[in-house]
């Protein structure tokens, strides 16, 4: 986590960030309108090639939103050509690696928009440590891309 940041103008937006900040890093201020309830979130399973038994760990893509994409090949390193795998993750007990999971909204500060402007909203996904930090109405800095 990046904590202590100095003050740059060219990080700081006083607005929701547009498309052209899109994989930028940056840091917005804005009021927190609403939180979602706490979930639990799946990060990681466990799979075992049908064929040579290996087992091995797949990682959740944070990208697509935390889903798990199917192993198409065999990680071992013996060689298996194995296409099949079984999944060991939630058979017979809770998933092993999961985290915390909130989800909340973060509207533009009405003191400082122009008069007659409509405040921008945007979603932001807090996780582990952060998760229920925050309620509606305070007045948050979010860092992150």
């Amino acid at each position: 986590r990046v904590s202590g940041l100095p003050m740059c103008p060219e990080l700081t937006r006083e607005h929701i960030p547009r498309t052209l900040d899109v994989g930028r890093f940056l840091s917005v201020t804005g009021t927190v309108i609403r939180t979602s309830m706490v979930k639990v979130l799946e990060c990681e399973r466990d799979y075992m090639c049908n064929k040579c038994k290996h087992v091995f760990a797949l990682k959740a893509d944070f990208e697509q939103f935390y889903t798990f994409c199917n192993p198409t090949f065999c990680p071992n390193e013996e060689g298996c050509d194995s296409s099949k795998f079984t999944c060991l993750s939630g058979l017979s007990s809770a998933p092993e690696s999961c985290r915390d999971y909130q989800e909340i909204k973060i509207q533009e500060q009405v003191q400082r928009l122009s008069v007659g402007s409509i405040p921008r909203s945007m979603l932001v996904v807090l996780e582990d440590d952060l998760v229920d930090t925050c309620k509606s109405g305070d007045d948050v800095t979010v860092y992150g891309v």
